[in-house]
């Protein structure tokens, strides 16, 4: 909830990765420009929110089973597993991290995705066409990996 409060206060979200697939310089300033912002500020601020969601349900996951690895049991797993939870490693942060990007369809896109976003980034008239590449992609990708068709 704090980061998703900052990101609506500030704009800026804590994550470089965003539903915004082009990084916006603030063109227009003032008032008039944080009016016309609003909505990419909501939305940053609703991708922070579940990210930071994600992000804990990871942690929280990871932290019980490596207290599990460990061999605890019990209290003591349970000591263990907020311990690590309140401590995670780097491992588990950037673990924790690439599932709430992974949860919210932020994942980096392949070669082809990323050609794709290039010829639309060089071409704006094609953003009318095809305004969001990453989110759309991720989504396909997420449910083909549920399907009968998965890999």
């Amino acid at each position: 909830m704090a980061a998703a409060a900052r990101t609506i206060r500030t704009g800026d979200a804590a994550d470089a990765v965003t539903k915004m697939e082009q990084q916006t310089q603030r063109a227009i300033s003032g008032v008039k420009g944080s009016v016309i912002r609003t909505p990419t500020r909501f939305l940053s601020a609703e991708d922070e929110f579940f990210k930071g969601v994600a992000r804990r349900m990871e942690l929280a996951g990871m932290s019980v089973r490596e207290a599990a690895k460990e061999g605890h049991k019990g209290a003591a797993a349970k000591a263990r597993a907020a311990e690590l939870l309140a401590n995670p490693t780097d491992a588990m942060l950037a673990r924790s991290f690439e599932y709430g990007r992974y949860l919210t369809f932020q994942n980096p896109l392949g070669p082809v995705g990323r050609h794709v976003t290039a010829i639309t980034e060089a071409m704006p008239a094609l953003k009318l066409i095809l305004p969001f590449v990453r989110t759309p992609t991720n989504i396909l990708k997420f449910a083909v990996e549920r399907s009968p068709a998965a890999p």
